[in-house]
């Protein structure tokens, strides 16, 4: 089953995606700027290919994804003020900021 919803958090607005397949989830929160995703992913993958990933260890639900800290992320979340540790939901909130 797919789930999809959209999110909106400090008036900036997400895109929340769900997998859930037999033995796992894998979740992942787009904007137009990067993407928060679990790390079922590789960063290094999307290094030349997208603005900003951002990884978390495994995130249950959406609440869980905003609350996780940071693993690893690509060089363009780097140079947007995103660093490891950092929770999930700051993170978004830093790729969005020049928006407003």
């Amino acid at each position: 089953m797919v789930e999809i919803q959209t999110v909106d958090i400090k008036n900036h607005r997400f895109v929340y995606i769900s997998m859930h397949l037999p033995k796992v989830s894998i979740n992942t929160i787009f904007c137009t700027k990067g993407i928060l995703a679990t790390s079922y992913y590789n960063a290094k993958v999307f290094q030349e290919k997208t603005d900003a990933v951002i990884l978390i260890s495994e995130g249950f639900d959406l609440k869980s994804m905003l609350e996780k800290e940071i693993l690893d992320c690509t060089k363009n979340a780097k140079e947007k003020g995103i660093y490891i540790g950092m929770k999930g939901e700051e993170a978004l909130l830093k790729l969005v900021e020049d928006e407003n």
